[in-house]
């Protein structure tokens, strides 16, 4: 899969920021967007705290639970989104 054919949506606004593209995409193909975040865990890494959390939501939402342990699970994502990933996951596992 390649991640620019991924991130790349129709310009709806010309001010949309990639964070927005990500989190819309996100809702639309969140397969695509999970199978993106385990191949590239470089962009998890670098979203502020915020979206990243808002990420992970709109994904495990949207039944890729799955595909984020396997991205907890590769340590590529720095301590800190480790940290955060694990935390939401285990929220989502005791909201079940």
């Amino acid at each position: 899969m390649n991640l620019n054919s991924v991130l790349k949506l129709p310009r709806r606004e010309p001010s949309m920021s990639t964070a927005d593209k990500i989190l819309e995409l996100a809702a639309l193909k969140p397969a695509s967007v999970a199978g993106a975040l385990l191949n590239h865990p470089d962009i998890f890494r670098d979203l502020n705290e915020s979206i990243a959390t808002t990420l992970v939501l709109s994904l495990v939402d949207r039944g890729q639970a799955d595909t984020l342990r396997q991205l907890l699970a590769s340590k590529a994502i720095g301590e800190a989104k480790a940290h955060l990933l694990a935390e939401l996951l285990l929220l989502e596992t005791f909201a079940e």
